[in-house]
């Protein structure tokens, strides 16, 4: 077997001075970094690597939340009489915890961060937050600023309210120890989501497991489950389908069963019994189908645990490993039976669980080969994509002399690395993909890969222009080779001219063929799919005015093809090939455009109107441009060939068969319905991109204006596009590419 290894592709820096709270936390491709004293990072994925940002993520730092719940139920109360009357080690908590005396602080602690997670496929982004003052917050991502801020929700009220009514009045309360008690049972110490459900699981200082349903519409929390379990204060919980594994601050931990029919939880076996007060920082619970069993793995101290359960929970077998040093400070799942842990002595391993009988389980280790600095820095954590083929491994320098300043001092390393065994493109090209956002880290390694110059020579030949047979009819699976392939090329052009300055006349070639013949592809598409629709249905107007643009558009695109073909084309026999094909197809899904009737559209310069025969310019000569497809959506958006008044109003859908994904973005704004022209912000002026192609404009509040490519006003915010975006420009008639630096 070969040997594994991590090859770095990118590294950033992070500012973390305050290591003993660190926490590194990924959702699909999202990952949330926990270690300052003053803020948190949140970091999403972008679309395109450039070569003017060190990492493939988008990075926000978050303020923490300063929120103390537990301020209005101590002001009734004496302290200073508690204080008094508790012996020694109860006055010395009293005095020294935040949680009592803060609000009696003239400077009382900040608060700190113990755990951040995001939710997933929510929009707006959401993601989670507990501080060390019993706060859960939800922060959510703004439209326009981009920005984290909290979101009012009855999380706290409905613990107070419905979960542990007082039935007492709290003047009751005189000592220590009934106050401690009384506390413990709102302070949240954990949490983990059930996001198929929308449930958060909530872990309290006295031992609750308390499940809150989510409403998504109303941000609003409603009671659903609560046990009581004989855990001490939960300091860790995961779940997987109807499983809950928790942990406390004793060390002990156990697993509990889900019964969402009878809306109850109750525990159902004991992983560790020892109160050994090491904490778990992270486990994972994976269902085996072929096992049908759930394996249970986390980690203690410098020690891997794994455990065969039953489909009911109950435990089958159970094994260890000593994995060396004295801690390990990071566990990542690689599949079912795989997973990457890294060690403070800078060790990264894969554990491998087998199962050679129903009563065996069995541990095995391999070390994974790395370039980091072990001798100067130790690991902090990993984290990974959703595809498994992006790595994220934290450092921090270990020696004393490297800290010349506070800077250095407090100064991480986030390394991104993959796998010697995880080959993005043969993986990419054998899944279905029905929208790229669910590969974009795989088509992310492939931009790295290509900017770092690793394994060129295979993403070169890969669906190599020249040797292309063309199917008889286009479908799903050419389509989506050749959309690769376009990537591939953009990529290779960037790498070009960042090394030269230029790029090669080979990658001009094959990006003057890909460009039309992918749009080509898509128009193609939507005719067919319209052809079909008309025969069950009468074709509505947007409908019509989307035929008799895209028609337009590709015999266009087909005579940008044709103009391609000459002496020094390599591609000559390909592109005639394509043509034929694409015309073929096309007599079989072609519209009568004298038949169709449909509102004009009209030039944002002049307002005259647009004749479609001669669908890129008005009858004053104003060009009028339309944009090439999104790469990162299967089907890309026809707004770019018509007209629609708004995304709000569902227009596009009309365009698509209801098995088809057409994904609308998040911060789509509604167009002012008299002019068709975007309504900005009175306040400021608002600097916006293109929904369809990326390109910024500036909107000024006096001055309504579109994309100077698009007839459509729909834009976007600057924040939510990388920093730099390739773009394709038209220069005469040839496809160019360009990097737009904001």
């Amino acid at each position: 077997m070969e040997s594994l290894k991590f090859t770095q592709l990118a590294v950033g820096e992070f500012k973390l001075d305050a290591l003993a709270d660190f926490c590194l936390s990924a959702l699909d491709n999202c990952i949330a970094i926990v270690g300052s004293s003053t803020d948190f990072y949140v970091m999403e994925m972008v679309k395109d690597r450039s070569a003017n940002i060190s990492l493939p993520y988008r990075i926000k730092f978050t303020n923490i939340p300063k929120k103390r719940p537990f301020a209005p139920l101590l002001k009734p109360l004496s302290l200073s009489h508690m204080y008094v009357h508790s012996n020694t080690q109860e006055s010395q908590e009293l005095a020294l915890d935040p949680i009592y005396v803060s609000e009696y602080s003239l400077d009382p602690p900040k608060a700190r961060v113990l755990q951040a997670e995001w939710i997933p496929n929510r929009v707006p982004p959401t993601c989670t937050v507990l501080t060390t003052y019993g706060a859960c917050e939800l922060y959510v991502q703004t439209n326009i600023s981009q920005e984290w801020l909290p979101v009012n929700t009855n999380l706290f009220s409905i613990l107070l309210e419905h979960d542990f009514p007082t039935t007492k009045t709290l003047t009751d309360i005189k000592t220590f120890e009934k106050l401690r008690e009384y506390i413990n049972y709102y302070l949240i110490t954990s949490f983990c989501w059930d996001y198929a459900e929308h449930i958060i699981y909530l872990g309290t200082a006295a031992g609750y497991i308390i499940s809150l349903k989510f409403d998504e519409s109303s941000n609003e929390f409603t009671k659903h489950m609560q046990i009581k379990t004989t855990l001490a204060k939960i300091t860790y919980l995961t779940n997987y389908k109807s499983l809950l594994l928790a942990c406390c601050v004793q060390g002990t931990i156990k697993l509990l069963k889900i019964d969402r029919e009878n809306e109850n939880i109750k525990e159902v076996e004991c992983l560790w019994s020892r109160k050994d007060r090491m904490a778990c920082r992270k486990a994972f619970i994976r269902f085996n189908p072929s096992l049908n069993s759930y394996i249970v793995v986390f980690c203690k101290s410098a020690h891997i645990l794994g455990y065969r359960l039953t489909t009911q929970g109950l435990l089958q077998s159970s094994a260890s490993a000593y994995v060396n040093g004295i801690k390990i400070t990071g566990i990542e799942v690689l599949n079912d039976m795989e997973y990457i842990i890294t060690t403070i002595v800078g060790h990264i391993k894969c554990i491998r669980i087998s199962c050679p009988s129903s009563e065996e389980l069995k541990i095995d280790e391999d070390f994974i080969q790395h370039n980091f600095d072990t001798a100067n820095m130790q690991i902090l954590g990993i984290c990974c994509s959703k595809n498994r083929c992006l790595w994220s491994v934290m450092l921090h320098r270990n020696k004393e002399y490297l800290h010349n300043s506070k800077y250095t001092n407090a100064t991480a390393f986030l390394n991104v690395v993959k796998l010697n065994n995880q080959d993005a493109l043969i993986r990419l090209r054998n899944v279905n993909i029905k929208i790229m956002d669910d590969v974009q880290d795989l088509i992310m390694t492939i931009g790295l890969d290509i900017f770092n110059n690793i394994e060129m020579d295979k993403y070169n030949e890969f669906f190599n222009i020249g040797q292309i047979k063309m199917p008889k009819v286009f479908n799903d699976a050419f389509l989506q080779k050749m959309q690769i392939k376009l990537f591939i090329t953009r990529n290779v052009a960037k790498h070009q001219r960042l090394k030269f300055r230029t790029y090669k006349s080979h990658t001009s070639i094959e990006l003057d063929f890909l460009e039309p013949a992918v749009q080509s592809l898509h128009i193609l598409s939507r005719l067919e799919y319209l052809q079909e629709f008309r025969k069950a249905s009468t074709l509505t107007s947007f409908q019509q005015l989307s035929i008799a643009c895209m028609q337009n558009k590709l015999q266009f695109l087909l005579s940008t093809l044709k103009d391609n073909i000459n002496e020094e084309n390599s591609f000559n026999e390909t592109t005639e090939n394509f043509i034929k094909t694409v015309n073929q197809q096309l007599n079989g899904c072609s519209f009568d455009l004298s038949a169709l009737h449909y509102k004009k559209e009209h030039c944002n310069v002049c307002n005259e109107t647009i004749n479609m025969n001669i669908f890129n310019k008005c009858s004053k000569q104003h060009v009028i441009q339309r944009c090439s497809l999104p790469l990162f959506q299967k089907c890309y958006c026809p707004q770019c060939y018509a007209l629609a008044s708004s995304l709000e109003d569902q227009l596009l859908k009309e365009l698509f068969g209801g098995h088809e994904m057409l994904k609308f973005h998040k911060n789509v704004r509604k167009p002012c319905q008299g002019n068709q022209k975007f309504k900005a912000r009175k306040s400021l002026d608002i600097q916006r991109s293109c929904l369809s192609c990326g390109r910024f404009i500036w909107i000024n509040p006096n001055q309504f204006k579109s994309c100077f490519v698009h007839q459509t006003p729909n834009v976007r915010t600057k924040a939510e596009i990388s920093t730099t975006d390739s773009t394709l420009e038209h220069k005469d008639d040839k496809y160019s590419l360009s990097t737009a630096i904001s």
